[in-house]
Order: structure tokens, then C-alpha cells, then sequence
């Protein structure tokens, strides 16, 4: 990534300046991680040949091999997968600085590790303006110094300076927390779809369809992880393009779309669920289903290609730091905040309200038994549903909401520099949300917790066991009705 902007620059300010002398150097790590990515090099070939071979190195020490070892020897195709990608993504990241230092007649003028992004064209011609104004009684022919780390062997001789300890064990910890995920979501929910489609299959009936295309939506991002581990092993390689770096943030954001709608929809249909009881399984046909799922995809398609789709929306001076604001323009950030996530997130609150308000009075009608128990218990399914719903929002609004807010706080603040935490930690996090919501779905749903112990072949009597009571609900529902998602 860093060669071609060092090219792109090159040309641009050789016609501007044709006396300018242009050198590139490589800006090397500290000898402590040029080590450690030797010694991972070596250690992941032993690795994986010892998993192929089937030996075992605990045996050779007395030891006993751990489970993951055992895991390994069960899946090895994924295990050595699991383990050079890992590696790789621990190299890359010990040898790649990430910086791109300026320096005219050996005097600083721009630092990629201080001020987060690379330098606009507009931005560097300005600089070097005013420093060869300050400079006009030195030497005519100048010198600009451009460091960077150049991948493909494109490497540049020599270096000037060195990154700190802490900032390059931070770049380590989110290359090995990005892979983990980058493993861990795609399996966790197509675990997930595979157990509902087997409830559907079992159950007829439209009550997990939301829940299904929810995991469909987590299961994308953790596409996109895929793609952002790749990403960090070539070193940026796919963030030359413009086109590509927004093609990779639309592709991000149509699934985080797509999971707040669906929340909405699972809300919207427990709310109907409890507050129409009756006309609740009329309502809840295939026609109204499908046709709510496609609008919602396409909602997500659109308002996630937005760039793409205006190119108004395109910033003009992309230097090759795959950011969001970076790559768009910020009122593509306020259209997907404010036309988007804001008024999902209010209608989210006020149903959970009016439900909540429904529920408290159910409950004081119970408890002076001023009602018929199984109309009433069979809204408290409903409500153990939209519990499970609430659960999954907060953990939408924790994991996504810092992201969302610092991108807005990026956008109307043109002196603030979140390009950091934007990039790595805050999208990380809202990453993270995709492997947390299986998570809840599997403590907080009988049927689905039951079915994913099958398929993860736990087959021991007794070993799952529900976290709450199932009450089977009578009249309009009838005799093996499914119960609602999530109780």
C-alpha cells in the first residue's frame, strides 16, 4: 500500500518541484519483533507438520495433550489453516510498522504514527510550499525523504526511526484478537442457522425465521473479518483502491445494517404477539414475512452502497488509509446514523416500554388472580422472547454504539483525530457483537441450545439443561405450536 502512494507522490511532486531529489527508505521494526516474526516463521512450519503427521510433542515431555491439541488432530485441515493464518497475521504485524514519515532536508514535516492518516496531496504541497519558503536561502537542490514499510520486497534500504514498545504490542494484540474472531464467528453462527433450520424443519412455522436471518447477518460480518484478516497479512494491499476500500466498508456495514432491522422486526412481531394475541397467527403468514425480509435487505443494500451508488458521497483525495471518513464523505456517516440506527434504536426503546408497561400489568392481575392463568402465561412466553430480544439490543448498542458515536464525533469535528480507534479498536469491537448474539441465543433459548449440544455431538442425558421453565400455552396456539424465539 505504502509503495504506491510513495510512487503517486513521487510523480506528482517531481512536476511540481523538478530540482526536489526524492529518496525512500525502509522504516524497520525494532530487532525484538523482527525476532519474534523469525521464530514464528519457523515454529508454524514444525506446527503444522506435527499436526499432519499426527505426533504428538506433549507425549515426548510426559505431558498430557490438552483439548485444543486433541481438537486439532480431529480438524486438521482447519487446524493448520487456523494456524497459519494466525501466524502470518502475528508477522505481518511485527514487521509491519504501519508508519510513513516525512522529512525535508532531514527536518520532519509529517509523521503517519502521530497524526493517525496519511497526508492528503493538497496537504503535502501545501507543507512543502511553506518549508521551501522558509528554506529559500539553503541549497537549491532539496531533499524529501519519504519512510514507510513496503511490501512484495519492495523494500527500501535503511531506516530512520523506530516505533515504541506499547503502540506496537497494541498493533499485535488487535492482529491476534481480529484472527481469533475471523475464526470464531463464521462457525459460531452457522452453528446457529443449522440448529433453527432444523427447528423449522421440525416445527413448521415462521417463529425463527427472524432469528435465522439475524445469524445470516452475523455471519456475513464475519465474512468481512475474513477479508480484514487477509487484509492485515498482505499489509494493506487492498486498500490502493478507492473502489475496493469502499466495496470493504459497504460490505461492513450492510450486515450491521441488516442486524439492527431485524432486531426491529423480532421486536415489532413479539409486540404483536402480546398485544394482539388473537390475531397474531392470522398476521403471521409467509406473504408478509418474505416480503418484510426483502424489503429489508434491500434497505440494507442501498443504504450500505451509498458511496458506491453516489459518488458525491466519494472523497476525492484518497491517499490509501482504508477509513470510513477517509474513503466517504461524513454525510454518508450522518445518513446511516441519523436515518438508519437513531430512529431504529427509538422505535426499539418505545416498544420495549409499552411492553414492559403490558407486562407489569399482567403480572399484578396474576398475582390477585384477577385473570385467566393460561391466556396470561401464554403472554409471559412472549415476554421471555422479547427479553432475549432486549439482551441482544444492549449488547448491539454497546459493541456497535462507541463506533457509530466516534465516526459522528470524527465527522462534525474537523480538529479531532479518532482515525485510530476508528479503524482498529471501536470497529473491532463492533465486530465482536457478531460472535456475541449466538452466544445469547444459546443460554437464553431452549430449543436452540438443545439442538446446537446435538450438533456439537453432546449427546450425554441431562447435560443441557434449560436455564427456565417451558410452559406450553393452550387455545388459539394449539397442541405443538413452537414456542417463540428465544424463551
Amino acid at each position: 500500500m505504502f509503495r504506491r502512494v510513495f510512487e503517486e507522490y513521487m510523480r506528482v511532486i517531481s512536476q511540481r518541484y523538478p530540482d526536489i531529489r526524492i529518496e525512500g527508505e525502509n522504516y524497520l521494526p525494532q530487532p525484538i519483533y523482527r525476532h519474534i516474526a523469525s521464530f514464528l516463521s519457523v515454529f508454524k512450519l514444525v506446527l503444522i507438520g506435527l499436526i499432519i503427521v499426527g505426533k504428538d510433542p506433549f507425549a515426548f515431555f510426559g505431558m498430557q495433550a490438552p483439548s485444543i491439541w486433541q481438537w486439532g488432530q480431529e480438524n486438521k485441515v482447519y487446524a493448520c489453516m487456523m494456524v497459519f493464518f494466525l501466524s502470518n497475521m502475528i508477522e505481518n504485524q511485527c514487521m509491519s510498522t504501519g508508519a510513513f514519515e516525512i522529512t525535508l532536508n532531514d527536518v520532519p514535516v509529517w509523521s503517519k504514527l502521530e497524526s493517525g492518516h496519511l497526508p492528503s496531496m493538497q496537504q503535502l504541497v501545501q507543507i512543502l510550499d511553506n518549508e521551501m519558503k522558509l528554506n529559500v536561502h539553503m541549497d537549491s537542490v532539496t531533499r524529501l525523504l519519504m519512510v514507510g514499510f513496503f511490501c512484495a520486497g519492495a523494500n527500501f534500504p535503511g531506516h530512520l526511526f523506530q516505533p515504541s514498545l506499547p503502540g506496537k504490542m497494541v498493533n499485535v494484540l488487535y492482529a491476534v484478537l481480529h484472527s481469533l474472531l475471523s475464526c470464531l464467528i463464521p462457525p459460531a453462527n452457522l452453528l446457529v442457522i443449522v440448529a433453527v433450520y432444523q427447528l423449522m424443519r421440525k416445527q413448521p412455522g415462521t417463529s425463527y425465521v427472524y432469528i435465522l436471518n439475524l445469524a445470516t447477518a452475523d455471519l456475513l460480518v464475519g465474512v468481512m473479518c475474513i477479508t480484514e484478516a487477509l487484509d492485515d497479512i498482505l499489509d494493506g494491499d487492498f486498500d490502493r483502491s478507492r473502489s475496493f476500500c469502499l466495496l470493504r466498508i459497504a460490505m461492513s456495514m450492510t450486515p450491521c445494517i441488516g442486524s439492527i432491522l431485524t432486531l426491529l422486526l423480532i421486536s415489532l412481531d413479539r409486540y404483536l404477539a402480546v398485544t394482539l394475541p388473537l390475531s397474531y397467527p392470522t398476521l403471521l403468514k409467509k406473504t408478509p414475512m418474505v416480503l418484510s425480509l426483502v424489503v429489508l435487505w434491500m434497505l440494507s443494500l442501498f443504504f450500505g452502497h451509498l458511496p458506491l451508488i453516489f459518488p458525491s458521497l466519494q472523497r476525492g483525495n484518497y491517499t490509501g488509509y482504508c477509513g470510513l471518513l477517509y474513503a466517504a464523505r461524513s454525510e454518508y456517516l450522518y445518513t446511516i446514523c441519523f436515518g438508519i440506527f437513531a430512529p431504529s434504536l427509538l422505535v426499539l426503546v418505545c416498544l420495549h416500554v409499552r411492553v414492559g408497561s403490558i407486562a407489569y400489568v399482567q403480572h399484578r392481575r396474576l398475582q390477585h388472580g384477577c385473570a385467566p392463568v393460561g391466556p396470561l402465561r401464554a403472554r409471559l412466553r412472549h415476554f421471555k422472547a422479547l427479553r432475549t430480544v432486549l439482551i441482544v439490543l444492549v449488547g448491539f448498542s454497546l459493541f456497535w454504539g462507541p463506533y457509530l458515536v466516534g465516526g459522528t464525533v470524527q465527522a462534525a469535528c474537523s480538529s479531532c483525530n479518532l482515525a485510530g480507534p476508528l479503524k482498529d479498536a471501536l470497529f473491532l469491537l463492533g465486530e465482536t457483537n457478531s460472535l456475541i448474539n449466538p452466544l445469547i441465543y444459546a443460554l437464553h433459548s431452549k430449543d436452540i441450545r438443545s439442538h446446537l449440544a446435538k450438533l456439537l455431538r453432546c449427546r450425554m442425558k441431562g447435560q443441557v439443561k434449560p436455564l427456565a421453565l417451558n410452559i406450553r400455552t393452550i387455545g388459539s396456539w394449539g397442541r405443538g405450536r413452537p414456542e417463540a424465539p428465544g424463551s
